[in-house]
């Protein structure tokens, strides 16, 4: 009987034994943690290492596989933070790779201590696994201090928010926060907009570790006739005696103001003039009339020549409906106007748009073409013509008979006055 149970305590004994060695963790261990090239101790050691608020920790983690295994990861991480889950987590990972028995691995790792982490003592958790082995993990004190002099800017609002016209006043609050262990006096908070030669400045007098505070509104005047476009505005926080400073970096988009006088001359910078709006023409003829676009701005222009209205024709510009005028220089587009050759006579008008390259219409020109005759004159006078092209010909071939008759007639008198003999 004893035996027996003997024999199914040994056989239970193998089975928890089999089942731990199916449950065995990766075979690779953790031999060395490093930190800016500081060995550090696995807990339980007391030990801790002591970092800055705001610094990145460039973690060395070196392994040793004790078998061959696939897909291994290792993970380095600290918890405990308030905004681990707001896009600031403390983790880096490496891997899945595989590893051989009696090889040593090597794997780094960056992790960004915010600004805003506690001063207080965190594990660092350096993590081993695979796809079905249990993981191991090793862990090491971590001391986290805050500098004496730190001072950070949380926000900076502008008004008005996101783009001001040119000449007037782009403000700004600036709030600013003390990171650090020391109380902060007389801090300098100063705006500027590189672009536009625009600067000013603030001072905060007094600012406890841990506190907060906004500066006085910031006012700048934009120049009248700053050119549109995007600027950065840099906000720039001195403490510590000027010693230290924090900068922060955004964007205002300037548009153009119509009170800038070369704005007000760039609108009547364009001059259009025609040298007739009348012209006779006869149905079938062509009537050209002259458009002279004068660009007296400081950049290029293209204009577009859009006739309109034109019912008894056609028209066409010449070189082309579209022009680009240089700065200082002028331009002249014919229209040449194509009567049909059935038009019936009277006063026909038309029109020609003239547009800036945004489809804004800049004149509308009135044009004239006073059509004489119908399709009867038209035909009556190529009649006449096709007439007096005949009697030319002819008159020119009587010329040539009688010149020719005349050179003849004395040759056939003598032959026959020799015949007779």
């Amino acid at each position: 009987m004893k035996k027996k149970f003997v024999t199914i305590a040994l056989l239970f004994a193998i089975g928890i034994v089999l089942s731990a060695m199916s449950a065995l963790a990766v075979p690779v261990t953790i031999d060395q943690v490093e930190i800016e090239g500081k060995a550090l101790s696995a807990v339980p050691s007391t030990n801790k290492l002591s970092f800055e608020r705001g610094q990145d920790l460039d973690v060395r983690v070196e392994l040793t596989a004790t078998g061959d295994a696939k897909d291994v990861e290792v993970a380095a991480y600290i918890t405990g933070y308030e905004y681990n889950n707001r896009g600031e987590r403390l983790y880096d990972s490496a891997g899945p790779f595989d590893v051989t028995n009696d090889t040593s691995y090597v794997k780094r790792f960056t992790l960004s201590l915010p600004v805003r982490v506690d001063n207080d003592v965190y594990r660092l958790r350096v993590v081993v696994s695979d796809r079905d082995s249990s993981e191991f993990q090793k862990e090491y004190l971590l001391q986290v201090d805050a500098l004496r002099h730190s001072v950070e800017i949380r926000d900076v609002a502008f008004n008005p928010a996101n783009a001001v016209v040119a000449g007037r006043t782009l403000s700004s609050t600036v709030r600013v926060r003390n990171l650090g262990d020391q109380d902060e006096e007389d801090l300098k908070v100063t705006m500027s907009v590189p672009g536009l030669g625009l600067s000013v400045s603030d001072f905060i007098n007094e600012l406890d570790a841990g506190d907060s505070k906004n500066t006085e509104a910031l006012f700048v005047t934009v120049p009248t006739c700053a050119e549109p476009g995007a600027y950065d505005v840099v906000t720039k926080v001195q403490f510590n005696e000027g010693f230290d400073s924090v900068t922060k970096k955004d964007t205002i988009n300037v548009v153009r103001s119509s009170s800038c006088p070369l704005a007000q001359a760039d609108e009547g910078q364009t001059t259009i003039s025609i040298g007739s709006t009348i012209e006779s023409v006869a149905a079938g003829e062509n009537a050209v009339f002259a458009l002279t676009v004068t660009n007296s701005g400081t950049k290029q222009k293209s204009f577009v020549f859009v006739p309109q209205g034109v019912t008894f024709g056609t028209v066409e510009m010449d070189p082309s409906n579209v022009v680009m005028v240089e700065a200082g220089e002028s331009k002249t587009v014919l229209a040449t106007l194509s009567v049909d050759s059935g038009a019936s006579e009277g006063q026909k008008l038309f029109t020609i748009a003239v547009q800036d390259a945004s489809g804004n219409t800049l004149k509308q020109i009135t044009l004239r073409a006073d059509v004489a005759g119908g399709s009867a004159d038209v035909r009556f006078r190529n009649v006449l013509e096709i007439g007096l092209v005949v009697l030319i010909v002819l008159l020119i071939v009587v010329g040539l008979v009688i010149a020719f008759n005349r050179m003849r007639g004395p040759e056939e008198g003598e032959g026959k006055e020799q015949s007779y003999y």
